[in-house]
This record gives C-alpha cells, structure tokens and sequence, in this order.
C-alpha cells in the first residue's frame, strides 16, 4: 500500500493571487496529490462564482471538496489531483472534513482535516466529533492540521506559560481515540505571531495517527516546512526510504527450539580453536551467525508468510471436515496443520515479545496488540528520517550516517591533558586490605552462570547480535567453552576487539529530534563481554561504599537516590533561617559525562585507591581500543576506534565513573580542611556538594571568594578528568538579601534561578512547592496513559501497567517531594 503525497496547510486565506501562485508553487515542488486547505477564507459569492474557482485550481485534472455551507466564511477546501487519487468525504462540518482517500479504486487512508475554532466552547464540539468518527475507524487515519492549541508546556515559546487547563482536554480527545503523534522533521513551532517586540511561538499545527496507520505505513512521517506567505507552517506528510537491505543481524530467541537451528548450531560450535579460547568462541559465534542468516526459516517475515499459508490450510481442513467429518486422513492433517499454525504463532509471538522489550509485562502473549502497538510507535519516533546540520538538511541514509560517524568518532576520542595534573587529587578512600584479595580471585564457572542466567532474556544485543537467552537455551553444550573463553581473559587480561565491539543504538531526547545532539548514545556490547564486565562489576560492587565519599548517592549500596533530594530540600528550607550570611545553591551539568572522561585519569585514580595491578589490567583491557559503530535505521555503520569515555550500557561504567568523580568529592574535603570554601552549616556538620553519578549539587556561602575557589577546583577537575561544567544548563539559586549575586554568576558563568530547579528529576527550591511546580508529574503520568494503551491492554496488562509504571514514578515523587 503506497502513501499518498499530501499536506494541509493554514494558509490565512486563499483569495488574493499571491496566495494561489504560492500553493501552486508548493504543490508543484512537493508533487502533491492532495492538500487540504486550512482557514480558506473563502466567501459564499465567491465559492458560487465559476470563474473564481477555475482562476484558484491547483491541479490540472482538479477534483475539490469545502465545507463552505456550514462556515462562512469558508474554511476547509480539499483540492486534489483526480487522475492520481480520489478523496471520498464521509463526514463535514463547520471545523472538520473527513473522508476516504482512494488509489485505482482501493481505499488507501482515512483523512480528517482539522480547522480548530478559537472558542473553548466550538473546540469541545470538535473533539466529540472526533471521538464519534473513531469509533467506525478500521482503516489507517490521520488527523491532521491546524488544532488551535497545543499538547505540552514545552510546545509554546513566548508569552504567557501554558496550564494544564490549557491543553487538558485536547489531550483527552486523543486518549478517547487512541491516536498518536506522528513522528516529524523540519521546525518544532508551527505559528508565530509576527511580532519582534513580543514574539510568541507554537505549535497549532500537527499530524496525528492511528495504530493501523503505523502498521501500515511504517516509515510515514511529517514535515513542518517554510510558512512562506502565511504565519502557520505547512504540514507535509510522505514516507521515507525503506530501511537499507544490512540491517543488522538479531538472533531470534525462538530459534533455540527449531529442529533446525540446533544442527547449524552443533556444526559451528564443533570446530577445535585455533586462536586464544575466547577469540575462537567469538569467531564460533560469528561463523553461527553467518550461517543463520542464510535460512528462510530464521526469517520473521517468511513466518508471517508460513502462517498465512497455514491459516488458509487450516480453513480448508476445516471446511473438507465439515463435510467428511469420518473422514480420518482430513483429521490427521487437520491436526498436524493446527499444530504447526500453534508453532508458528508461538514462534511470532516470542519474536514481538523480545522486540518491544516490555520488562514489566509479564505473559506478553495475552497482550500481543499492545506489543505492536507499542514496537511500530517506538519505530516511528527513532526511525531518522532528517538531520539538520551547519551545512544544511541532510535526508539520505549515507549522508546522516557519515554525519553521526563523524560526530562520535570526534566525541570518543577526545584530547586530554598530560598526567601532570593527576597527582594534585586525595585518592581519598581506598580499597581495605581484607576486600583486595577477593577482587582478584580466580573466576568460578559459577560466577559464569549466575551473571549469565540473570541476564534479561529480551535486552537489546551488541554487534554479533545474540543474546542473553541464546547462551541460556545452550549452556549444557557450550558452558565448557564459555568457562575457558572467560578464564582466558582473566589470566592474560587480553580481550580481543571482536569481543568488545560496540554498537551504539541512538535514543531521541525528544520526540522532535533534529539535531545530532538531540540523540543520545546508549552502548550496545555483546554478550560475551557483558559476562565478564558484570564479573568485575559484581566484585567491585563489594568495595565501592569503602572508596566512594558519602555524598555520592549513586551506584553505592545502602545509597538511596531519595536521601539526596531530601538532603537539598532540606538545606534549601534553612536557607533564608540565618539572617547573618547569605547561600548558594548550584546545578552544575557536565558536558557529555560519561562520553568525556579521561581514561588515562580513571587509570591513574585506580592505582590511588589501592586496586591491585591484575585488576587494573583487567579494566583496562575492557575500556581501552573499543571500537564502535552506529546503529542507523536498523543498520551498523562504521567500524571506529576510541580513546576516551566510558560506555553507557557497560556494566563497569557506573562504578568506574563514581570513582573518576569521588576525585572532586575530595577536592571538595581538601579546599574546605584549607578554609578555601565554605559549604552550608546542617546540625553539627558542614555540606558542600552532593552527588548523584553525574548530577552535582553544590553549596556554600555567596562571598566572590567561595565563588573563585569554586571556579578554581571545578576548572582543575576537568582539565584533569575532561569533566566541563556545561554553564547553558546550569543554575544558580541564593538566599533572600544576597546583593552580590551578579558578580557570583559573572564568576561561575550560570545564570541565577528564580524559580525551582530540577535536581534528579524532582523540583526543589527555598519555598513551599506549589502545584504548579509538579506539572511535570502531571504530563508524565497522562503520556503514560495514553488511550492507545488502554485500548490495546488486557485487564491483567492494564494493572500490572499501573503497578510498574504510574506507581513506581509517584512513589518516587513521594519519597521526594510533599505533593500538594
């Protein structure tokens, strides 16, 4: 089923000549086969005037439908190519138009186009017809144009701050109809008011979808484009290319039970070494995966095929028994054939399962709905369809892929500085001899399975592809393998780059992703390596609260992330109490933390904290010559290596970046036993930061003096750690009567706060929260329950959905906050 070219667009009136010259421009340049024009504008004499219409045709073989009968004066006019397509209207009123697009006689999509009044009241009507229109839905729909609000605080710019009140009940429209946002490109606000004084920017204007859209038209997206002779921007939908033919190789976790599998699986895996145990084991798995990808029933979509196929037997057998039920060779085939379709199914469910990596789900087959659902959504909003960058838009898979490549290539090998500036840090705590010997025991086959066998079966693998549960389904027949590939390692602290390859998966930020750092990189490592990072991590694990300084709060056991935001509201809530000296209180954000640190500091700051030397050798096997490439629309590009930063998805990076940190924790001590900062009095102690990984707190006395020695530690920290404070998101609070706050900002480069700052995700501030603080608890709870989740959910999916999700965020939010 092809998409067809369409937009809409609010085009503030479509009489005067400029107006049509430039629809016919953009309808020519896009190759348009329907647009549907918003705020027409056209009068009734006007719409009866022959001549006007043949003067304002945009196609040359035109076909038009308006619902200038019902407004005056006119709003909606669809005007379409009819030797292409055929738009067939079903229902019309003052502020909509909905109807069937047709392609050589098959029904395509359902359209509505939206032209949303500015009354509260009429919009009500609106979004009534819409929940009535979507009820008799069964085709792929869009709803798309102008809404005359908007969905998020964040969606305006400009003017006065949006309330719930403001977009609730458009919200709820979409939930009673189970649409989504359709995935987009080009600019984020779709209006502005024109106005250089006092400018206010929004986004009216958007494309929403069905489940049966996405299902259908994976790749369809939109694009917010020039306004040109309007102040709305247009809204152009297409589809992009198809997802290149290399996609990257997943192993399936049904396979594990197919006859077949296990004959390729036994001959790859026979094979005597001839190389180190654990670069043998790799080029086994290697030798596996080639092999698989060259079997027709390893493929999910010849499944899909083999299913229909069976389900048409299956109708056939079942009609023949109708008819000849004694009949005892149509019941044995009958019989054979439900037990395949049984396979089949079982088969294609295990796959979407391990797609949409849905951890809270439990029994997933019952909510197979969901599951698509859910993996065509997420597919929609990944899936990079157009990076902007300095030299322009760059829209192909070969141009966006170089660009990335570039980008990470540049960020993970970054220059530090020399060791010289290594020894002006305390190692501060230090390993205790009684732990140190247990750090470099010998690995047990044990410990393999245990690290092994808690692995989740469905997480996403590295680059060979294969997964948690591929080792599970064979642990009786290559454990031996395993155990000598992993003792290897452990005994010459050499680690192939083949094991140690990394993908890096890109995760939006946003759902109007744009620029390349609107992506964040999430590191994908095999399986092999997760093994014996999460080995080393698990010893780690027994040292960390030994050498970690106690205002850290992450990664240390007994350590709660809600003792620290407790601890800042705390201190805040004292902060205007002394009338004798004023406080600060900063946000620092680090650049890029863990893509950033200097490797040869984690190194050095290791040797400080008394690790023995084998286990330093051991992480710096796995953190050194990592070579990476880049997930691109389901394909790797790239092959890179790397000299700096720590994985995001290796299990050794949390502790060994709290290590890199504990170093400003105890530059922090140092400065304060020299009198050279002064933190914050709470009871009989005396604060100066806290920690959570990369989220740092600090406070102290709001004297230039604190200020320049601050400045002072957290320039020396990053020239030695390659940690930077980034200033644009940063934020600065102070205590009532404090007159010296410009020269303090002037001195840290951050701009003060007068209202509550995030700090881990929860608002704190030096006064009581008010209700307004918590809209963003308000929007992540309504994201969470969109209506298509619970359209799509069984009962059992719907409560173990609240349980693991809206309970678990307002828990937190307890635990850290006193809700209003």
């Amino acid at each position: 089923m092809t998409l067809p070219n369409l937009a809409a667009w609010n085009v503030r009136g479509f009489n005067g000549p400029e107006k049509v010259n430039c629809c016919k421009q953009f309808v020519k340049s896009l190759h348009l086969d329907i647009i549907f024009l918003l705020e027409a504008k056209i009068s009734s004499s006007s719409a009866a005037d022959p001549w006007f219409l043949a003067s304002h045709k945009l196609f040359h073989d035109e076909d038009s439908y308006d619902n200038f009968d019902l407004s005056n004066p006119g709003r909606i006019w669809v005007k379409w190519n009819s030797t292409a397509i055929n738009f067939s209207p079903i229902t019309v009123s003052s502020q909509l138009i909905h109807g069937t697009i047709f392609s050589s006689g098959t029904p395509v999509c359902d359209v509505t186009a939206v032209y949303a009044s500015n009354s509260f009241v009429e919009r009500q009507v609106l979004w009534n017809q819409l929940r009535s229109i979507s009820t008799n839905i069964s085709r792929p729909w869009t709803v798309l144009g102008d809404f005359n609000c908007c969905r998020y605080p964040t969606e305006k710019a400009g003017g006065i701050p949006l309330k719930d009140t403001n977009f609730g009940d458009f919200n709820r429209m979409i939930f009673d109809t189970a649409l989504h946002d359709l995935s987009s490109v080009g600019y984020l606000y779709s209006w502005f008011n024109q106005r250089v004084d006092s400018p206010i920017y929004i986004k009216l204007d958007r494309v929403l979808v069905n489940d049966s859209w996405l299902a259908n038209f994976p790749n369809s997206f939109y694009k917010v484009g020039e306004p040109f002779c309007s102040d709305h921007s247009p809204l152009i939908l297409s589809s992009s290319a198809p997802t290149p033919h290399n996609h990257r190789f997943m192993f399936k976790n049904y396979l594990t039970s197919k006859r077949e599998f296990c004959d390729i699986f036994l001959d790859s895996f026979a094979q005597s070494p001839k190389a180190s145990p654990l670069y043998s084991f790799c080029q086994n798995l290697k030798n596996l995966k080639n092999k698989l990808k060259g079997q027709s029933w390893g493929n999910a979509n010849v499944l899909k095929l083999e299913l229909d196929s069976l389900l048409a037997d299956q109708n056939s057998l079942l009609s023949l028994a109708h008819n000849y039920p004694h009949d005892h060779s149509i019941a044995e085939a009958l019989h054979n054939t439900n037990l395949k379709v049984i396979d089949c199914q079982t088969s294609l469910a295990s796959w979407t399962i391990q797609r949409a990596k849905t951890k809270w789900l439990q029994n997933g087959e019952d909510d197979l709905k969901f599951l698509y659902s859910k993996i065509n959504i997420r597919h929609s909003y990944n899936k990079i369809k157009e990076i902007r960058t300095d030299n322009g838009s760059l829209t192909s898979h070969q141009d966006i892929s170089n660009a990335f490549i570039n980008h990470f290539r540049n960020l993970f090998n970054t220059q530090h500085t020399t060791q010289s500036h290594m020894a002006h840090f305390s190692p501060g705590g230090t390993v205790p001899p009684h732990l140190a010997e247990a750090l470099v025991a010998p690995v047990t086959m044990k410990e393999i399975k245990e690290v092994i066998f808690a692995g989740p079966n469905c997480s996403a693998p590295g680059p060979d592809g294969f997964t948690f549960a591929f080792y599970k389904a064979t642990w009786s027949t290559i454990s031996t393998q395993i155990f000598q590939a992993i003792n290897a390692f452990f005994n010459t602290a050499s680690l192939p780059k083949i094991a140690k390859a990394t993908a890096l998966a890109l995760v939006p930020k946003y759902p109007h992703a744009t620029f390349i750092r609107d992506y964040r990189p999430i590191s994908l490592c095999n399986v092999i390596y997760k093994v014996i990072a999460k080995i080393i991590a698990n010893r780690m694990k027994e040292v960390m609260p030994y050498i970690i300084h106690n205002c850290q709060g992450g990664f240390v056991q007994n350590r709660l992330i809600s003792d620290n935001i407790l601890l800042a509201s705390e201190i805040l809530g004292d902060f205007n109490k002394c009338s004798k000296a004023s406080y600060f209180c900063a946000k620092f954000d680090i650049t890029k933390a863990f893509d950033m640190v200097s490797r040869e500091f984690l190194l050095h700051r290791l040797a400080s904290k008394g690790f023995p030397a084998k286990f330093i050798a051991w992480i710096k096997a796995c953190i050194t010559e990592v070579h990476f490439s880049v997930c691109i629309n389901g394909a790797l590009e790239g092959f890179f290596g790397s000299s700096s930063g720590l994985r995001q998805g290796c299990p050794l990076s949390p502790y060994l970046f709290s290590i890199v940190i504990d170093a400003l924790s105890t530059s922090f001590d140092e400065a304060v036993f020299r009198q050279a900062f002064t933190g914050v009095s709470s009871g009989s102690s005396s604060i100066t930061h806290l920690l959570y990984a990369d989220d740092l707190l600090v406070f102290g006395k709001a004297t230039v003096t604190n200020a320049i020695n601050l400045q002072n530690l957290l320039h020396q920290f990053a020239c030695s750690s390659g940690l930077y404070v980034n200033p644009s998101k940063s934020a600065i609070l102070f205590s009532n009567g404090c007159r010296i706050t410009s020269e303090i900002c002037s001195i840290l480069h951050i701009d003060k706060s007068t209202n509550p700052i995030k700090y881990l995700g929860i608002p704190i501030f030096y006064r009581k929260l008010r209700a307004s603080d918590f809209q963003p608890l308000i929007l992540k709870i309504s994201n969470s329950l969109d209506g298509w989740k619970a359209k799509t959910l069984s009962l059992a999916g719907r409560v173990q959905f609240i349980k693991f999700t809206i309970c678990s965020t307002l828990a937190y939010w307890i635990r850290g906050a006193i809700l209003p």
